[in-house]
C-alpha cells in the first residue's frame, strides 16, 4: 500500500487504510458519478468528504501505476496540491492511496473534501441571456487558469464547479484532476487546444 494523507486529516487515516477492503459496503449519502469511476458523498469522523475509487484499469496500467508512472490517486493529490498553491479553486486534498496485490496495482482511491459548489452541467440548457455573468466569470477563471499554467486534459463543464459567492460574483473549483499538466507559459494555440472540449 502507498498512502498520503494531508496532516489536517490524519485522524481519517484507519478510515483511507480500509477503503480497498471497506469500499463497496460502507455507507454513502450518495452516489456523484458512476460510469469510467465511482465517486461517493460520504460521512466519516464528523467529516464530510468525496471518495472517488478509480476503476477499469487496464492490465498494463495495473503494472505500470506506481512502479513507473503515479498512479491516478497520486496525481489527483499532488495537482490539488499544485492548484491551491497556484490559487485555483479544487476541494480540499484529504488522501490518496493505492493498494497492490501479487505485484499489481489492485485498487485506487482518492478522497478529498465535499464541495456545495454546484456542477456546471446545470448550466447545459440556460438562456446565455441569463446566465451572461456566470459565462463571463468563466471565462475570467479559464483565462487565470492558462495564464498559471495549468492545462486540465478534460476541460469540460462537468469538470468545472461553481457557486455564487454574492450577487453577479462567482467561484469556480476543478474537479477530476489526474490529467494535467503544469506550464507556463502557454502559447494561443495551447490555449485553444484546451478549450476544444
Amino acid at each position: 500500500m502507498k498512502l498520503v494523507i494531508n496532516p489536517r486529516y490524519a485522524h481519517l487515516e484507519g478510515f483511507v487504510r480500509g477503503l480497498h477492503r471497506n469500499f463497496e459496503s460502507m455507507p454513502y449519502e450518495r452516489v456523484l458519478r458512476n460510469i469510467r469511476n465511482d465517486v461517493r458523498e460520504v460521512s466519516v469522523a464528523d467529516e464530510h468528504l468525496v471518495v472517488k475509487s478509480f476503476r477499469h484499469l487496464s492490465l498494463v496500467n495495473r503494472a505500470v501505476y506506481g512502479r513507473l508512472r503515479s498512479s491516478k490517486s497520486m496525481r489527483a493529490f499532488s495537482h490539488a496540491e499544485r492548484l491551491a498553491l497556484l490559487g485555483i479553486g479544487t476541494p480540499e486534498p484529504v488522501a490518496a492511496v493505492d493498494f497492490w496485490e501479487r505485484g499489481l496495482l489492485a485498487g485506487s482511491y482518492f478522497v478529498s473534501a465535499y464541495s456545495d459548489y454546484r456542477s456546471m452541467e446545470e448550466i447545459r440548457d440556460s438562456e446565455v441571456e441569463k446566465i451572461k455573468p456566470l459565462l463571463d466569470a468563466l471565462t475570467e477563471f479559464l483565462i487565470r487558469l492558462h495564464d498559471r499554467g495549468v492545462v486540465h486534459h478534460d476541460l469540460n463543464i462537468s469538470n468545472i464547479l461553481y457557486r455564487e459567492l454574492w450577487p453577479g460574483e462567482y467561484g469556480f473549483q476543478l474537479i477530476d484532476i489526474n490529467r494535467m499538466d503544469f506550464k507556463r507559459p502557454l502559447t494561443s494555440r495551447e490555449r485553444l487546444a484546451n478549450m476544444s472540449k
